[in-house]
This record gives structure tokens, C-alpha cells and sequence, in this order.
């Protein structure tokens, strides 16, 4: 299972890098943005569900990052989105 995981990481990092210039930078903002701002959280919300869907591993990524910086809203926030 552990190859199978793996492969699946690395295919989808090939698709975003596609997609994305920088797409933790981007992902980065986008919970930024969610954070800090009330207006059109639903649409954003509905993407980082779709995102969830298509690149768990990226998400996954960005909790991992925040939770040993210690970005506790981050965290909290993401732990709701997964």
C-alpha cells in the first residue's frame, strides 16, 4: 500500500505542477484569503472540497507544514476541510 501511495503522490505532483506555477504558494493564500476574509467563503469553500477530492496529498501537505510551524488557526482549519 505504501508504493501504491507513493505513486499516487507523485502523479499527483505532476498534475498540479501542471496546472500551477507554485500550487503550495497558491493553496498558501487561498487558506489565507479564507481565513481572513467573510465575503464568497462558499465558493471557496466548495473548491477546497473538490480540491480534497482530486489532490488529497496537497492538502494533506499543507497540514503537515502548518502543524509543525505551529499555525494553529491553520490547522484547525484545515482539519475541517479534510
Amino acid at each position: 500500500m505504501n508504493g501504491q501511495l507513493k505513486e499516487a503522490a507523485f502523479l499527483e505532483t505532476g498534475m498540479v505542477r501542471y496546472l500551477f506555477k507554485d500550487v503550495s504558494a497558491f493553496l498558501h493564500k487561498l487558506i489565507t484569503i479564507f481565513m481572513d476574509e467573510s465575503h464568497g467563503r462558499d465558493n471557496v469553500l466548495k473548491f477546497f472540497k473538490l480540491l480534497n477530492v482530486v489532490c488529497p496529498m496537497l492538502l494533506l501537505n499543507d497540514y503537515r507544514v502548518s502543524k509543525q510551524s505551529a499555525a494553529l488557526r491553520r490547522v484547525e482549519l484545515i482539519e475541517k476541510l479534510v
